[in-house]
């Protein structure tokens, strides 16, 4: 296994959640309005990174093959996060 594209996977893995917490509190109208530019604007920036890293695994996938590609993990993800909610 390699260490490079193993992380990528966590750090991949770890963005999702966070955007996923971060979208829940801009969603929020409970509360202010700066607070939910705030929760906004910081939504874009992880989504801005976690295109970046995925254009980054996109590359180290291709060397290893046995790895799923960027697509097929995210709908696996989202496969998951379906049957957390059921």
């Amino acid at each position: 296994m390699d260490i490079a594209i193993s992380s990528l996977v966590l750090a991949i893995r770890s963005m999702e959640e966070a955007i996923a917490k971060y979208e829940a509190l801009a969603g929020d109208e409970s509360l202010s309005d700066d607070d939910l530019d705030y929760y906004g604007q910081y939504v874009l920036d992880l989504q801005k990174a976690f295109g970046e890293i995925g254009s980054a695994y996109n590359e180290m996938q291709k060397a290893h093959p046995t790895y799923p590609t960027f697509d097929a993990m995210l709908a696996q993800s989202a496969a998951r996060a379906s049957m957390k909610l059921e």
